[in-house]
């Protein structure tokens, strides 16, 4: 007997086959739909087959092979048992695409029962159908599966994009500005009939510089993710960092843009034999203390002012202190509240307002260096900037960049301070 052989069959075809089914043939496929429409639970369809197929006087093993799927059942290279039947059918591309098949296995309940030709072409009408169905339940799916993923990565997406603000937001802006005036470089250079070295240095410069941006961004990104850190997660992948260099790599690349703009003056002081010290730590989250500190103190500190950051080491503490002038500094009330997860003074968090400055700065510092290496992270206002290791200039180290005209005082404004103090011991292996 002649009968489709696939999904595109006419009508016409299908009504000449099915004319030779019998009524309880008939009544199958029909309670198929029927259990069809009135689940989406592929379990539940599985079982409703299982039983149409089971009044029917068969035994049934259903096999459903995905590529992507390491669950999918493995298919005997043949079926068990007398009197078995197979029906393998991967003819479902349009629908689910090649990597998905069917393989149905019936044997007969009674099993000295005689199967007719009529019978094997309806079983095998019928069992394309429920590929169809399988097919149709394994798109759904997919469909419901990339749904929720896409779901999880838009939450995600607005949960950094609203935790975001300034840790990533301004990077980003850097990167487009470098962008377009690596852009108008490489028009210059390329006019030129003869290129020396000199002419690529500023755009070799401005290469490093997108390196460390991009480079701060993927921190950043990763410690959104991992806000809620617990105590053991510090103990896994420590490496061995140097003290306080990710801290002049900032200030050399990731923060030299804005530090030209605003014309700041940043002067970093370490202890010269830091050069050779180094932290057995995690490393994405203590150059997370220098970044944020950094970047925060050039932020707010006004155009024009200069940045002290020192790093020293003090009865057994690493005493790492940043100080920058500020046109309004933080009242009492906010000091008391600027480690609070998405503290403003003028609103409260809100995951909402997407891409704002939600303030995670400080959080981030604060739970870093009191969870991870049991420290202390102090602010304070004050009259007088940071000269923490002046006092002793042959054993320090004193690196400086940005505007080099600004002068040493400002008497004009206060100083915002942040002092961190870690326990040594907490840092070395």
């Amino acid at each position: 007997m002649n009968y489709p052989a696939n999904l595109d069959t006419e009508l016409s075809d299908i009504e000449e086959l099915i004319s030779d089914f019998s009524m309880e043939q008939l009544h199958a496929i029909v309670r198929l739909e029927t259990g069809v429409r009135r689940t989406m639970d592929p379990l539940k369809v599985i079982l409703v087959i299982e039983q149409i197929l089971s009044d029917l006087g068969f035994r049934s093993e259903i096999y459903v092979q995905t590529s992507h799927d390491e669950r999918s059942k493995h298919i005997p290279e043949k079926p068990n048992g007398q009197g078995m039947l197979r029906f393998h059918f991967q003819e479902y591309g349009a629908i689910a695409g090649d990597e998905f098949g069917v393989c149905i296995d019936l044997a007969p309940i009674d099993e000295s029962r005689e199967i007719e030709d009529n019978e094997k072409a309806f079983l095998d009408f019928f069992c394309r159908q429920v590929g169809t169905v399988l097919a149709h339940q394994w798109v759904f799916q997919n469909l419901a599966r990339t749904q929720e993923r896409l779901l999880s990565a838009i939450n995600t997406v607005q949960e950094i994009s609203g935790f975001v603000g300034h840790e990533i937001r301004s990077p980003l802006a850097s990167l487009q500005s470098l962008f377009f005036l690596m852009e108008d470089q490489l028009q210059e250079i390329s006019r030129l009939e003869q290129v020396t070295d000199e002419d690529w240095k500023p755009f070799v410069d401005k290469m490093g510089q997108s390196s460390a941006l991009l480079r701060k961004v993927i921190r950043s990104t990763y410690l959104l993710g991992t806000l809620d850190m617990d105590p053991n997660t510090f103990r896994k992948n420590l490496e061995w960092v140097e003290m306080g260099k990710s801290l002049l790599v900032s200030a050399a690349s990731a923060y030299s843009f804005e530090i030209r703009r605003k014309r700041q003056r940043v002067v970093i002081r370490r202890e010269s034999r830091f050069a050779h010290d180094f932290v057995h730590v995690h490393r994405a989250w203590f150059e997370a203390i220098f970044d944020n500190l950094l970047g925060n103190a050039v932020k707010y500190a006004i155009e024009g002012g200069r940045i002290d950051f020192s790093i020293l080491e003090k009865n057994g503490e690493y005493v790492i202190h940043v100080s920058n002038p500020v046109d309004n500094p933080p009242s009492p009330e906010r000091l008391n509240r600027l480690f609070e997860k998405g503290y403003r003074e003028d609103v409260d968090f809100d995951v909402r307002s997407i891409g704002a400055n939600q303030g995670l700065g400080l959080y981030f510092v604060n739970r870093i260096v009191t969870l991870g290496y049991g420290g202390r992270v102090l602010v304070w206002v004050d009259e007088v900037r940071n000269t923490e290791g002046t006092e002793d200039p042959e054993d320090i180290e004193t690196q400086v960049f940005g505007n080099p005209d600004v002068p040493a005082t400002l008497e004009e404004n206060p100083y915002f301070h942040i002092e961190i103090r870690i326990p040594k011991s907490a840092l070395l292996a």
